[in-house]
């Protein structure tokens, strides 16, 4: 299998240490975890194949777009370095910036549209490192 990786900056973001408790609505504060709330969802295209999803869409119309999904690296500042394009290269930015960020252990999708098709105002993807 042939890997890339794509270097995306993440707009409209917000991070909180520890993990998001949905039952209580609170931070639950664990060692070396942080919730990133992502509200420019509407540049998100799900991580797989079907129509409409990041892998199938052609690399020219990639641009301006992401995905996120397990395994991803997220770094929590902007960062000159540049895309990877090795294993090792990838495993070289998750040492150097292994306290601003991480591999990605979670993610959940909140993209709704109301019945007149107008999107919800709390539409986000919230991304775990936990």
């Amino acid at each position: 299998t042939k890997t890339k990786w794509r270097k995306y900056t993440l707009k409209k973001c917000d991070k909180r240490d520890g993990l998001f408790d949905k039952s209580s609505g609170t931070m639950v504060f664990k060692a070396n975890t942080f919730t990133a709330f992502v509200y420019d969802w509407e540049h998100y295209k799900p991580p797989h194949w079907l129509e409409g999803g990041f892998y199938s869409t052609a690399d020219v119309d990639k641009e301006g777009f992401y995905t996120v999904n397990v395994n991803d690296l997220i770094i929590l500042a902007d960062i000159p370095d540049i895309e990877p394009t090795t294993t090792a290269e990838f495993t070289a930015l998750t040492q150097k910036y292994k306290d601003i960020g991480g591999l990605i252990s979670g993610v959940n999708v909140y993209i709704n549209h109301k019945r007149n098709k107008t999107p919800w105002g709390t539409n986000h993807i919230e991304i775990i490192k936990g």
